[in-house]
């Protein structure tokens, strides 16, 4: 056995002697070629494969299976020093192929913290690769915090809107409310003050309106609740974003025993209605919205008029005597203005007639149209009125078209009765918070 292991070594060294003597020395001139990695490990490997062959005939098995040891020793050894010498090398990418990633064993390969990205000879750069964005833990992390965000949402018209239609069939809309045409009304020309112009008392079609309506609301209280606004505060709105004008009318109520109503116009300011309008009639028309809207302001409460139109529900007679009457309101009511964060609020009492031949005429017109109003489409139109030329012409702020409102409170089903609650104390929130002014009591139309 000592003799064969003897041999043995003998014949590994004639061997390597041999191969060695085989290599072929460089042509002179000619540029020397570069073995890749994979190339040197490969040659190696048949090398060796060839002498263990060559040898294992005259061994025993236990013999063979040392000599596949030392040769697998062999191999693995000559690869570490090609792949050490290939990385040192200067590359040629004219004669030489990039060498392909050796593969590594699943079981061989370490875990990484992290990713990273492929390239270079083992496959790795070593950099980890950028992290992924974090998904939510589920939808409804996403779908609370929408719920916590402010939607901008007024209390007053969850509680107590009524519905807006917005169409034109107003004759199958019942307890409901759309934005009325201005082209209907008349209002004071420019020159409807200056004496010796032709143009004197003419009255004319308002350019289109000033703000837009986006609230109608029918209030139930046990009593009359003024400065609606300070019980149910306004949204915040945005920096520079103009005053709301609010009319109420306090309603009394049906019969004793059923809540008061108040029903309740919030127009908005419109600025896309500017665009066809004249500059300086502009210029008038913000110049009276300013005098409105000032903390101590009574200027809506003292130049508020009323312009009716009755559409659908009426005879003859009574349209005469209502439509496109204008009326200062007033010269025939009491109006209280009430100024607040983002709204100027004038409250209008139905039941607070002053005396006066206008008054006797408001009141006649209400006796007629307040019964009937459950069967009445009826436009109202709204504005300031002007008394000298540097106030006119005059433009509507807005037109509210009211189809068939149910006023009746004698149920609790009524529509009228929505989110009614009786106060305890007869209607603790009788009293207004705000500022209150009285209107004077200018009859001048």
């Amino acid at each position: 056995m000592a003799d064969a292991q003897a041999d043995a070594g003998s014949e590994t060294v004639v061997l390597t002697t041999t191969t060695a003597k085989t290599v072929e020395e460089p042509v002179a001139g000619a540029v020397p070629a570069v073995e890749t990695p994979a190339e040197t490990a490969a040659k190696a490997e048949v090398e060796t494969e060839a002498a263990v062959n060559s040898v294992a005939k005259e061994l025993d098995a236990a013999t063979v299976e040392a000599v596949e040891a030392a040769a697998a020793a062999v191999a693995a050894s000559a690869a570490t020093a090609a792949a050490a010498t290939a990385a040192t090398a200067p590359s040629d990418a004219s004669a030489a192929k990039e060498p392909e990633p050796v593969p590594v064993k699943e079981a061989e390969a370490a875990p990484s913290p992290a990713p990273v990205v492929e390239s270079g000879l083992n496959g790795h750069s070593g950099a980890p690769a950028p992290a992924l964005p974090t998904m939510p833990q589920s939808i409804d992390a996403i779908n609370d915090d929408d719920d916590e965000e402010d939607t901008g949402e007024w209390e007053a018209d969850r509680l107590f809107s009524v519905p807006n239609v917005g169409a034109d069939d107003y004759l199958e809309c019942k307890h409901s409310w759309s934005e009325g045409p201005h082209d209907q009304f008349k209002i004071r020309s420019k020159y409807y003050c200056t004496k010796g112009n032709k143009m004197k008392g003419v009255k004319e079609m308002s350019s289109l309106p000033g703000h837009k309506l986006t609230s109608v609301l029918l209030i139930p209280h046990d009593e009359k609740l003024t400065n609606v606004c300070s019980h149910y505060p306004l949204p915040p709105r945005a920096p520079g974003q103009p005053k709301a004008i609010i009319i109420v009318f306090l309603l009394p109520s049906n019969r004793a025993g059923e809540p008061r109503l108040h029903l309740l116009l919030r127009f908005e300011r419109q600025f896309e209605q500017d665009k066809d309008v004249n500059a300086t009639d502009l210029a008038i028309f913000n110049e009276m919205m300013d005098k409105s809207t000032t903390d101590d302001s009574t200027f809506v409460a003292d130049r508020i008029k009323i312009l009716p139109f009755i559409v659908h529900g009426a005879n003859w007679v009574t349209c005469k005597l209502v439509n496109n009457q204008p009326g200062l309101i007033c010269a025939a009511l009491e109006t209280n203005q009430f100024n607040g964060p983002g709204y100027a609020e004038v409250d209008i009492d139905i039941e607070g007639f002053k005396s006066g031949p206008f008054s006797a005429l408001a009141k006649r017109v209400l006796d007629v149209v307040k019964p009937r109003v459950a069967t009445l489409v009826i436009d109202l139109a709204f504005m300031e009125q002007g008394n000298d030329v540097d106030e006119l012409p005059e433009r509507i702020i807005g037109v509210a078209r009211l189809m068939k409102l149910n006023l009746s409170t004698s149920s609790p089903d009524d529509p009228a009765r929505r989110a009614y609650v009786p106060t305890a104390n007869g209607g603790a929130a009788a009293a207004g918070k705000g500022k209150r002014k009285k209107a004077d009591r200018k009859t001048k139309r």
